[in-house]
């Protein structure tokens, strides 16, 4: 390559590749000192847009975990109280069963029994995490429109806004009745006489237990009926016009008739065994669970618990709306069903506790009053200790179902959704956090190998750059040497 004044393309070049490891060397030294792969948009612009993605979901995902972690905290305070409420209603049983067996103590127990109960009021109206209380009414859903003697449990309703597009409209929801709930039932003669026979032993067995009935020959119709009704509270059926009921609705519900001695052809009741059958009907068009006299409906959307009255007739129908209320917590990271956890938390007061009071036929006095709310349970209630025991001791047992229904129902929300959601939550933050820094951030190892070689090739440059501009000084020199001899 020859020399030349104007243009020194040797020396251009080596300027060149001496600007390129210098931006080199001076990337590799930016990407070790922050850590960062992608310090800007010009180092990779596709991965910037993709790692930008990825933070946002994680540091979403990380909120989702923290709302999720803010619900279990409420789960967690909601069933203490419940445990603790379900701790005072096993004394108040406790306390029954010592009535029923010594009346005397009556006056002695009620005082305890009060107490407790006055305390599962305390718990209702005071409970609450985050200054919000939990467990009364307040976290549920109100409901309006229903048939009296009705029950609804709430457990979960999806609102849409309204056409204004302002507030959340009520949901119209309506429940129909394809065949009511039975009880079990047995037919006894149409007759004066239940038995013109000899004298037999007939066993009526129920859902309480067993009991046999001695009839003479010649007894009446009648006689029979109270002596079947006198054994009610141990038999759990009774006699009404021809029949044997079962005190229960649904096919848990049982009769059962069996002769023990003398001849079947002059047996009272017709022998064998009969079950009651479960409520059929819809929710909203929905085919219902229909158990004793409820429909039970789960969807995403509603699921709620409807308990008719059991005198409720086929083909009936309740439309009742419910309001917005209930707990929401966002644990996804998209505005979806899908990813909001909601359910309500209805009100555990005494006098919400139980269920309301029915009338049913049979019974000694032809009738019979069964349940009530537990606060009827205190001194001077309609159920006290000293006035119907037996009555309080049916309603302590429904108030602790609902207890144990309620408990049970948030327990596995929270063991069942939350737990394992915060667990998939926290695994998916570990593969976006991962995949992240795989794409931002900088391999320092290799980012050091290539800053050595961009400064040993840089050093190069300049050491072969000093050769070059020799040669071309020398040629000047040259020159200069022949001007000066006169050449």
């Amino acid at each position: 390559m020859g020399l030349r004044v104007h243009n020194n393309a040797t020396s251009l070049l080596l300027i060149n590749n001496l600007s390129k490891q210098t931006k080199i060397a001076s990337q590799a030294s930016e990407r070790i000192a922050s850590g960062f792969r992608i310090n800007s948009s010009a180092d990779d612009p596709a991965g910037l847009v993709f790692a930008n993605n990825l933070r946002s979901q994680y540091l979403s995902l990380e909120q989702a975990v923290t709302n999720a972690q803010f619900a279990s905290g409420h789960l967690d305070t909601a069933t203490s109280a419940l445990d603790e409420a379900r701790t005072l209603l096993d004394g108040v049983r406790t306390n029954l069963l010592a009535v029923l067996n010594d009346p005397s103590q009556a006056a002695v127990l009620q005082d305890s029994v009060d107490a407790a109960i006055d305390s599962i009021g305390n718990i209702a109206s005071t409970t609450r995490f985050n200054n919000k209380y939990l467990l009364n009414g307040s976290t549920g859903y109100s409901v309006t429109g229903r048939n009296v003697g009705a029950d609804i449990q709430i457990r979960r309703a999806v609102f849409q806004l309204s056409s204004n597009q302002v507030q959340f409209a009520p949901r119209v929801t309506s429940a129909v009745v394809i065949s009511r709930a039975s009880q079990a039932n047995r037919f006894i003669t149409a007759g004066a006489t239940v038995n013109a026979a000899s004298t037999i032993t007939v066993r009526i067995t129920g859902s309480l237990g067993s009991k046999d009935i001695t009839v003479v020959s010649n007894t009446t119709t009648a006689a029979y009926r109270a002596a079947v009704n006198s054994f009610r509270d141990f038999t759990g059926v009774y006699a009404s016009g021809n029949r044997l009921f079962s005190d229960d609705f649904g096919s848990t519900a049982a009769v059962s008739v069996a002769v023990v001695t003398g001849q079947s052809y002059g047996v009272a009741s017709s022998v064998g065994t009969d079950f009651g059958r479960d409520i059929t009907g819809t929710i909203n068009g929905l085919l219902a669970q229909g158990r004793g006299t409820s429909l039970t409906l789960n969807t995403a959307g509603l699921a709620l618990t409807y308990t008719f009255s059991s005198r409720t007739a086929p083909a009936a129908f309740d439309q009742f709306s419910i309001f917005p209320g209930g707990l929401k917590f966002q644990i996804g990271d998209q505005p979806t069903g899908n990813d909001l956890v909601q359910f309500g938390v209805e009100s555990i007061d005494p006098g919400l506790l139980g269920g309301v009071a029915i009338t049913v036929t049979g019974g000694q006095s032809g009738t019979k009053t069964v349940g009530g709310f537990l606060s009827s349970v205190k001194g001077g209630g309609t159920n006290d200790l000293d006035s119907n025991p037996g009555n309080a001791l049916r309603i302590v047992d429904a108030a602790a179902k609902e207890l144990d229904t309620l408990n049970g129902f948030l327990g596995s929300l929270s063991a069942q959704t939350i737990d394992p959601l915060v667990n998939t939550l926290n695994r998916t933050i570990i593969s976006l956090k991962d995949t992240e820094e795989t794409i931002r951030g900088a391999d320092v190892p290799a980012e050091t190998i290539k800053l050595s070689g961009a400064q040993i090739l840089a050093q190069a440059s300049v050491a072969v750059l000093g050769q070059t501009n020799f040669l071309n000084n020398s040629l000047v020199a040259t020159l200069l040497g022949f001007s000066s001899a006169g050449i």
